[in-house]
């Protein structure tokens, strides 16, 4: 091994809590996904929690979500996900696929559209490829079943769906099930992912707190509980986000939430008085963040295809708990690093996010990018300046540059990244960056990327304008890049020095250099996961990095 190697490994392990370090050696001595211990319990349905619903129509029949899935191709023994389709041959393992895609395999969300299919049209059909499908897979042992992370989302997308058909299916196959289901809950409770801590273990906690729910197991409920509480304290910030700072999982644990609450909807505990409070503070901050944006903004690692979106989760937290005005306009997330900014031009109405925030949790960054002092604007709510995305989780090539500093509209000193984002989820040596000032119309901002290289941005919307100016702080040698995205549903037009951006032939604005030459290339862009398009960058630069560099967008 490269002695560069080693200092990766070692500048990434020394943010690891004990804990971590702990289970990490245990799991690889033991192997964590080992299931032969297992037992196996034949539950009977009379036998559960009379009280227990799951099943939310605000956003398991929202005609938008259904549409990811196409039922009539599953009922052909094809399936599509992540823009990847496959043969359904009776096996749940796909080595041509992504680790990613076989998790969404094996998470059965997919079986939730078929669920609603079949009360749609009431044809058996439906019922049969349900219980088919549900039953070849009980007979697969593969390296993805007993993933505690599958293993959490795959038990709470099962209920849901049975849930849904109800009493149409029979008393034999519903014993089979809810046997299966206390398997997988018995299995989770000794290989819960303490190893990783953050959305891992907290997606654990949650499952567990429903299953000891429907299952009447009192004393372990209440544990269950107090630990899911105690983790949300740590993960959900002060300014109601979640502490990784990618709106695709702040959203897919609000909707872990919403199916907590409603789970326990029949009891009025103190328990069920803290989730209502952490879905409403969440609500609020997905609401704000997002305001003014039709897409999940690029930050960290987030996708359009995966978690649900801001009107079908809130109109689910408003089905529930109607008695809260819930607030869409708040521009400070302190906590979290995230600053919203507005204006009204020409009848358009401008809306920007700007991140000046740290990386993440220390002793789990996977999910972070290189993006402090990065920016997304939209017009109209069409993203127009936007970071590349996400894109895979597969190691390589396109992984690396999803994560690194140039695939985000933020700036780099000497070309150096920001943070040591290496393999698929880790991060070595670390910058870090944080807003110096903020205004209503404004930020300034400092980066110091892990080398120790410093500089500072202002961004501040002027009229038609907005005013962008960075520069190096204490290296007048440095070279400054300055990287921007334009998204792919608009054109770039070079026009005598002046950058035009059009959208259906109209012109929405231009973009003046100040300082900095500039180049124009195709990068990767991303959306969704497992679909890539291209976009354009601008690269901008100069050699004289202390001097005042930038541009002005100049909207028409």
């Amino acid at each position: 091994m490269k002695f560069s190697n080693i200092l990766l490994y070692i500048n990434t392990v020394k943010h690891l809590r004990l804990m971590q370090l702990i289970y990490r050696i245990k799991n690889y001595v033991l192997g964590i996904f080992l299931s032969e211990d297992m037992k196996f319990q034949k539950i009977e349905s009379g036998s559960l929690s009379r009280n227990f619903h799951i099943f939310i129509s605000e956003l398991d029949e929202d005609e938008d979500y259904l549409s990811r899935f196409n039922v009539n191709e599953i009922l052909a023994n094809h399936i599509t996900l992540l823009h990847k389709t496959e043969e359904l041959n009776g096996k749940y393992v796909y080595p041509n696929e992504s680790v990613l895609w076989n998790y969404t395999l094996q998470y059965f969300e997919w079986s939730i559209p078929i669920a609603i299919q079949y009360i749609r049209t009431n044809d058996n059909s439906w019922i049969e490829l349900y219980k088919r499908l549900f039953i070849n897979w009980t007979k697969e042992n593969s390296e993805y079943t007993w993933r505690p992370y599958p293993v959490s989302l795959r038990i709470r997308n099962l209920l849901i769906s049975v849930e849904i058909i109800g009493t149409a299916l029979e008393n034999e196959f519903l014993c089979l099930f809810y046997s299966v289901i206390y398997q997988q809950y018995d299995y989770l409770k000794s290989h819960l992912e303490k190893q990783l801590l953050a959305n891992h273990y907290l997606e654990n906690l949650i499952t567990l707190v429903i299953c000891s729910n429907l299952f009447d197991e009192c004393k372990k409920h209440e544990i269950y509980c107090w630990e899911l509480l105690k983790e949300l304290k740590e993960e959900i910030l002060a300014d109601g986000m979640h502490f990784e700072l990618s709106p695709m999982y702040h959203k897919i644990v609000l909707e872990d939430l919403i199916r907590v609450y409603i789970s326990e909807r029949g009891c009025s505990s103190d328990f069920l008085a803290k989730i209502r409070q952490y879905i409403i503070q969440m609500t609020c901050a997905m609401l704000s963040l997002e305001n003014g944006f039709k897409r999940t903004p690029h930050f960290n690692d987030s996708a359009n295809n995966i978690a649900k979106t801001k009107g079908q989760l809130a109109g689910a937290v408003r089905s529930l708990i109607d008695d809260v005005e819930f607030n869409d306009a708040e521009r400070e997330f302190k906590y979290a690093g995230y600053y919203k900014f507005y204006d009204n031009i020409n009848g358009k109405r401008i809306s920007v996010i700007y991140d000046a925030g740290i990386p993440g949790p220390s002793y789990n960054p996977g999910h972070a990018h290189n993006d402090c002092l990065s920016f997304e604007l939209a017009i109209d709510g069409i993203p127009l300046f936007v970071n590349c995305g996400t894109a895979t989780y597969v190691g390589g090539v396109l992984r690396d540059f999803f994560r690194s500093t140039e695939a985000h509209n933020t700036i780099s000193i000497n070309g150096t990244e920001q943070s040591q984002c290496w393999s698929r989820h880790r991060v070595a040596r670390r910058g870090s960056g944080r807003a110096l000032s903020v205004r209503p119309n404004g930020v300034d901002s400092i980066i110091k990327d892990y080398k120790g290289n410093v500089a500072k941005r202002n961004l501040e919307l002027h009229g038609k304008m907005i005013k962008i100016r960075e520069k190096a702080i204490g290296n007048n040698s440095a070279c400054m890049y300055s990287y921007l995205h334009i998204s792919p549903e608009f054109d770039l037009v070079e026009n005598d020095g002046r950058l035009d951006i059009y959208m259906s032939n109209q012109l929405i604005c231009n973009i003046n250099p100040i300082g900095y030459t500039y180049h124009i290339k195709d990068v990767p862009f991303s959306t969704d996961f497992e679909k890539i398009e291209t976009c354009k960058e601008i690269v901008f630069n100069s050699s004289f990095g202390e001097e005042l560099n930038g541009y002005n967008i100049i909207f028409v």
